[in-house]
């Protein structure tokens, strides 16, 4: 819940949502009251701003002078102009699903930039290599898929 404090603030909220009544309630004039009673003043706000759309309530806000900042959708939030400006979102092919869309990265460094390295490898992708980088041998590695102890890409699983 956002702080508002005691001071003005959340009377001047209560009152240009229409809701000035809350502002004088008891269980909503402290944060500590509101966060107290954060399921009934969620259910009351909700009630309260499902009555209007995003567009008119951030108009009201703006007439207000307060800050008002949209919830965006997860569509939206992908569809965002700033989003692909600074790649944070990018597309992989991945073997079995085809193109996946993924995060980009969140930190981008000027001398050493970095780019996602592909999507998440498929189930025993590695194993092989990786058992052969700490020396097993093929065989030991054939024996222990065969017993049902590692999978590799080259094997089905088992149904």
């Amino acid at each position: 819940m956002t702080n508002f404090g005691t001071g003005t603030l959340w009377p001047s909220f209560c009152k240009v949502i229409g809701v000035e009544h809350l502002a004088e309630d008891p269980k909503f004039s402290t944060d500590a009251a509101r966060y107290e009673n954060r399921e009934e003043i969620g259910r009351l706000l909700d009630e309260t701003f499902s009555k209007k759309t995003r567009a008119e309530w951030a108009q009201i806000f703006r007439d207000a002078k307060m800050r008002c900042d949209p919830c965006l959708t997860y569509e939206e939030v992908c569809a965002h102009p700033q989003m692909q400006a600074n790649e944070m979102i990018t597309s992989v092919n991945h073997p079995t699903y085809g193109e996946l869309k993924m995060l980009g990265l969140p930190v981008k460094l000027t001398k050493t930039p970095g780019q996602p390295q592909g999507p998440s490898p498929l189930l025993g992708q590695h194993t092989e290599e990786i058992l052969l980088k700490l020396r097993y041998k093929s065989k030991d590695i054939t024996d222990m898929e065969a017993q049902g102890v590692i999978r590799t890409s080259q094997k089905k699983a088992k149904k």
